[in-house]
């Protein structure tokens, strides 16, 4: 059992979590894009179906069966022209992609009952029609489904190696020869539909790595400004959509030139990257820290999060409390913060953004450790 698992997982790598969110994501986008007009297209030979099906083979086989797929790709198509009008979760795009795979596996599953049916029933010289257009049925869903790889194998499969291998052993010298054909062509799609999806397992890779790393700050490991920003529209977006609240704290460290000056960069660096590291510790799942540069920290609370609003400042600055060790020396953190909420202090990122600077430069003005609120916004200055 070992041994077969192996091989399965060589033919059929696990796809990295990373990366699973992206590639459902893509996945859907094809399915919405080309198979719900596929639906239509097979559609319009259901009734070539019905005419064509052999008189002697069973009501079931013949009628109910084409009837039932004819069904299937109306409801397919109605099915995905409602979920293109919405925008899909990553949960919602890999139950699309799910749906897609038992549909239309299960639809090649019926057409190739059919088809095998209703030629071991003709005569020998009228039997090239049903496996011409089970074949052209399979692979044109194989091709729409790509890169999905369990959908393009398991339609390619179930649509040409039944037929396939019934014609091998016909005794027809004919249909032998289209057969071996036939199966040399589904090896080969196999084997070009798994590289295509490894491919594009990789790219999605390589770009989640890119911006990643055109979203992280360097020095301290956190999000950069570019991170901020595309956070912060997003969080926008979604405080707007559910009628939520946002809250943001722009983090300026006091006298950190002095430690520079002092100890100098590589304990400045040093200082940076435990500062960051206190902040996420501080904040935990409930928000995000981010670096804008030199020793300017922010920090975005998520519309759903659970963590009060109105403590962010003194939640923030709770890991200030004590100095850090740097390179065997201990040096207090010494910081000012200004916060700012979603909708009261701002309708979108351009005031909110303004609104909690105001309030930083404000807590910079003030004594240490006292808090002054006004307006919904909330300045604090600490020192550890």
């Amino acid at each position: 059992m070992d041994g077969i698992y192996i091989v399965l997982r060589t033919i059929f790598p696990v796809v990295p979590a990373e990366v699973r969110n992206d590639l459902a994501r893509l996945q859907s986008d094809r399915i919405l894009n080309h198979s719900r007009w596929l639906n239509i297209v097979l559609f319009l030979g259901v009734p070539g179906s019905l005419y064509l099906a052999n008189p002697a083979i069973p009501f079931f086989i013949s009628t109910v069966i084409p009837v039932i797929v004819g069904l299937l790709y109306i409801g397919g198509f109605i099915n995905l022209s409602k979920n293109a009008k919405r925008q899909l979760s990553p949960r919602g795009c890999r139950k699309m992609v799910r749906s897609a795979v038992f549909f239309s596996c299960f639809i090649t599953l019926l057409c190739s009952i059919w088809c095998v049916v209703n030629w071991s029933y003709a005569p020998t010289g009228h039997r090239s029609y049903y496996p011409i257009v089970l074949s052209m049925g399979a692979l044109s869903t194989a091709f729409c489904l790509s890169n999905i790889r369990s959908a393009a194998i398991g339609n390619t499969t179930l649509g040409i190696l039944p037929i396939a291998f019934l014609m091998l052993f016909s005794g027809s010298a004919a249909e032998i020869v289209a057969s071996l054909a036939m199966l040399v062509a589904t090896s080969f799609l196999i084997r070009m539909l798994l590289e295509q999806h490894g491919k594009t397992v990789d790219l999605i890779s390589l770009q989640i790595e890119m911006h990643r790393l055109a979203t992280q700050d360097a020095l301290t490991g956190v999000g950069n400004r570019r991170a901020f920003d595309e956070i912060l529209d997003k969080e926008l977006l979604c405080a707007k959509k559910k009628q939520g609240m946002l809250s943001i704290a722009l983090i300026d460290l006091n006298e950190f030139k002095p430690i520079n000056d002092k100890y100098g960069h590589p304990a400045g660096d040093a200082f940076l990257r435990e500062t960051a590291s206190r902040l996420s510790q501080s904040i935990g799942d409930t928000g995000i820290v981010t670096r804008l540069g030199g020793d300017e920290f922010a920090i975005i609370l998520a519309c759903d999060t659970q963590l009060d609003r109105n403590a962010l400042a003194d939640t923030a600055l709770t890991g200030f409390i004590k100095p850090a060790q740097i390179e065997g020396r201990m040096i207090p953190i010494s910081a000012s913060i200004g916060v700012a909420h979603y909708p009261a202090d701002g309708d979108d990122a351009e005031q909110l953004i303004a609104a909690a600077d105001a309030a930083l430069y404000a807590a910079k003005a003030m004594s240490k450790g006292k808090i002054k609120k006004s307006g919904g916004t909330a300045v604090k200055q600490a020192a550890g």
